[in-house]
């Protein structure tokens, strides 16, 4: 008769992380706290598991994606390829994000240059903030 292998489920618990009180800080503690306090004895998992239990645990990001996506690629705009779908979400959230950060004070930090290597010769400068009052709407007919 051959000798059965033991599953998980049926071994017997052994170690640190089978104490009752492990396992009820385990449901109380924060992730990082409680990894840092009963995994030391184990440095291979030590030196990664902090790092990845700080990382909130949310699909806000992934839903506010989805939704902007969806009101780009409609059924008007079924023909677009993903590709150009996956440019304009990005384009989209990075415009938010400056609109954003401009709402809270902030400016970004542009030096002029001294001299223009590519420069024609002429003393003619184009100014492109003319057209940085565009939409978003706007900017997205423009890439299509």
């Amino acid at each position: 008769m051959p000798r059965r292998r033991r599953t998980q489920r049926s071994a017997p618990k052994q170690g640190v992380f089978s104490r009752a009180s492990v396992l009820a800080n385990a449901k109380t503690m924060e992730p990082a706290a409680w990894w840092s306090t009963y995994g030391r004895h184990l440095p291979l998992l030590s030196a990664y598991a902090p790092r990845i239990l700080v990382q909130p645990c949310a699909a806000s990001a992934a839903e506010r994606n989805w939704s902007i996506y969806g009101q780009i690629r409609s059924a008007q705009r079924s023909r677009m390829k993903h590709a150009v779908a996956d440019k304009l979400v990005y384009a989209h959230e990075a415009l938010h994000l400056e609109q954003k950060m401009q709402d809270a004070g902030w400016a970004a930090d542009i030096e002029r240059w001294e001299s223009d290597t590519d420069s024609d010769g002429s003393d003619e400068e184009v100014d492109f903030t003319e057209g940085s009052n565009l939409s978003g709407t706007q900017v997205l007919a423009l890439c299509m």
